[in-house]
């Protein structure tokens, strides 16, 4: 599951940078400086997101991330069946 939603999130990454990448330019030839206040806009709302929902897990070890999150994790083990850490 890891390298498929890594896989789903880098293709996801790239298509938003292409589409950016296209738009910018005519973004730029019609909106002039306001184009940098849409983007500085996003910039903000984004960094208020994610102080007040993304928890800080510096100095955390793994096991601590149970009490983190507040849930028990499922792993995948090829030769066993699922069991729950």
């Amino acid at each position: 599951m890891r390298s498929k939603g890594t896989s789903l999130t880098t293709a996801a990454n790239w298509a938003t940078n292409c589409i950016v990448s296209f738009l910018v330019p005519a973004f730029l030839e019609s909106l002039t400086y306001n184009t940098y206040r849409i983007f500085g806009s996003f910039c903000g709302i984004m960094s208020i997101l994610i102080y007040l929902f993304y928890p800080e897990t510096k100095g955390k070890s793994l096991e601590d991330m149970d009490l983190v999150f507040g849930r028990s994790v499922f792993v995948f083990i090829p030769d066993e069946k699922k069991r729950k850490i």
